[in-house]
Order: structure tokens, then sequence, then C-alpha cells
């Protein structure tokens, strides 16, 4: 703040109407510069957590992301989980390999079969991955990548995979079929 208005306020010469008008404005911006602070060593706890639950994202090659949700901030913060929310909308974090939205760390737990709790987004790569390499002329039904999906190791039920393969818009196994039809 611009020390000239706090030595206005211990000015004696300055009319009353006016030092009320600049304390009342001064608070006002002492209050605005403790909430912008605030908000920053907000930010700054939450992206710490986020570091070290991301630890395999952040500290390896192959950059998995573990499940973590809005709470998990939340609660070692002792915040509110709209407070993580508002926090991570809209923001971005530069890393070296990459800008990312701080939401694009959080994401819902699938369970394996062996009980490990690994990222949806590791279970949509791999449905992406499945339909890329599926035959041209024989695309795979929800039910045949679900199967290829059990034999990795996953436990999930055929509309687990339809609804990511809905979130990566991939057509169904119709449409799929139509257009590489149209394709040869």
């Amino acid at each position: 703040l611009n020390s000239k208005y706090s030595d206005l306020l211990n000015n004696k010469k300055v009319v009353s109407k006016t030092q009320s008008f600049i304390k009342k404005n001064y608070r006002d911006a002492v209050m605005f510069l403790d909430a912008i602070k605030q908000r920053k060593e907000t930010m700054i706890s939450v992206m710490q957590i986020i570091v070290s639950n991301q630890d395999s994202f952040f500290n390896s090659n192959k950059k998995i992301l573990n499940p973590m949700i809005l709470k998990d901030i939340a609660d070692p913060l002792a915040i509110d989980i709209s407070t993580v929310s508002r926090i991570c909308n809209g923001k971005y974090v530069q890393l070296p390999w990459g800008i990312f939205e701080l939401r694009s760390f959080f994401s819902e737990g699938v369970e394996m079969k062996d009980g490990r709790l690994i990222s949806n987004t590791v279970l949509k790569e791999d449905v992406l991955e499945i339909i890329k390499n599926e035959s041209p002329k024989n695309p795979l039904r929800d039910e045949d990548i679900t199967k290829l999906l059990d034999q990795r190791g996953y436990q999930i039920a055929r509309r687990t995979v339809s609804k990511y393969r809905e979130k990566l818009n991939i057509p169904n196994f119709t449409v799929r079929k139509r257009i590489k039809a149209l394709q040869n």
C-alpha cells in the first residue's frame, strides 16, 4: 500500500471526513491483500499435497497418476472440498514435460483383481490402446474390451467400459464398424 495514505491517517491536519474515508478504504485494502496472501498460501499447500500424493507422476518416467480425490487434499489441510475445487479449477502448473491443469491430477480409483487401486486414467489409456489396435474389419464390442481388460487384471463391468469409451469420445462398436467400412 502507498505509504502516503498511512501518513495521512496519522496527520492531524487532515479533515476528519477525509481521514475516515482513508481509514475505511485503507482497512479494505489491507483485508484484500491479506486475502490474496492467504489464497497464495493455500494454493501452495494444495500443490505440495498433490505432488506428495502423485509421487509416481512427478518423480518417475512412467507419469502414472495415483487415485486421488478432492477430499484427499481437503482433509490434511482442514479446508472444505469446495475450496480445493475452486483452487484447482482453471489453474495450471508448468512442468519440464508440459503444462497441466490441476484438475488433471485428480481421478477416481479402479480396483484391480489383486486388490491394488489404480487411477481411472490408466484404465482409459488401456481402453484407448485396445481400440486403436482392434481389427479394422472387426471392431470390438464393449463386452470384448471388458474381457481383454479382465485378462490384464482389471475388475470392471461392461457398463464401466462403455462409460470410459464415451468419455474418450470413442463411438460404439456399430458406428466404428461403419466408419471403418467407409474408410476401406
